[in-house]
């Protein structure tokens, strides 16, 4: 074996080489669908949300969203806007300004595309779920707890109605929905939720995500919450090792573990040990 510093530096490697690649990915993608939609070449809506999604993860925000409104407009030069087509593009712009915390214009767009899902009849599809759950994820950032798990419940109903409970994109919904119940106060639900979620990524090898990562962050907070030092700490451990494996060292989440464990550490009276978590 390597050692554990050894250890460590692959990881760190790997972590570069997918950074790397994601950025190039990103980059050629982009390329090409901007070119194609320059020449008015037809490119399929969904391709261009994907390469906005790409950028998004990359941080190059502006041209994520001057993408999708090239897209939509090649889409009104075909007359079809508020088509199923369209709802892949406006659930990216609503994801857009959701992440960059517009929430009001995100939820405007949301909705859109929930009345194009619905009319063009994909209901019953997993997009549709998945929509629903981010209209509710939109939901808890603008503080709208009941509401949010209204919508979420709807989600969870809709990944039962398409067969699509054992994908990670469901346990992501279940993961908002435990963070409802514990934002509720009912911790109890909230860790029931949270172990359904974490057995739904591993049993879909999905533990490498920031997701996971962010998951498992959720339940050691609601274990400081309790009291349960011990089992917090161990959770946050096993987070922020998942958050550098996702290669999710420069999010908020990752911040914020890092000051629920200096939390944690202060109430076990190891506040020495606290402050690097701080700093």
């Amino acid at each position: 074996g390597f050692g554990k510093a050894g250890e460590e530096k692959v990881n760190q490697l790997n972590q570069v080489v997918v950074q790397r690649l994601q950025a190039w990915c990103a980059e050629a993608a982009a390329q090409f669908a901007e070119r194609s939609l320059e020449e008015h070449i037809a490119v399929k809506p969904k391709a261009c949300a994907n390469t906005s999604w790409l950028l998004m993860e990359v941080n190059d925000w502006h041209r994520a969203m001057a993408l999708l409104v090239q897209g939509r407009q090649a889409l009104e030069r075909l007359g079809k806007k508020g088509t199923l087509e369209d709802a892949w593009l406006l659930k990216c712009m609503g994801n857009w300004h959701t992440d960059l915390g517009h929430y009001e214009e995100g939820m405007d767009h949301l909705k859109l595309a929930k009345e194009a899902m619905e009319a063009s009849g994909a209901s019953g599809t997993v997009e549709y779920a998945r929509l629903l759950r981010t209209i509710g994820k939109s939901l808890i950032g603008q503080g709208h707890v009941d509401d949010a798990m209204a919508m979420l419940k709807l989600s969870q109903d809709a990944f039962v109605q398409a067969a699509a409970t054992k994908t990670p994109n469901y346990a992501v919904c279940l993961r908002s929905l435990g963070f409802c119940f514990g934002e509720l106060g009912d911790l109890s639900e909230a860790m029931l939720h949270y172990s359904e979620a974490k057995a739904v990524f591993e049993m879909t090898q999905s533990t490498g995500t920031p997701s996971y990562a962010g998951l498992l962050s959720d339940m050691g907070r609601c274990k400081l919450t309790e009291r349960e030092l011990d089992d917090a700490m161990e959770l946050f451990q096993q987070s922020l090792h998942a958050f550098k494996m996702a290669g999710a060292e420069k999010s908020k989440n990752f911040a914020d573990l890092l000051h629920f464990m200096g939390v944690c550490l202060c109430e076990q009276d190891k506040s020495s040990e606290a402050l690097k978590y701080f700093s």
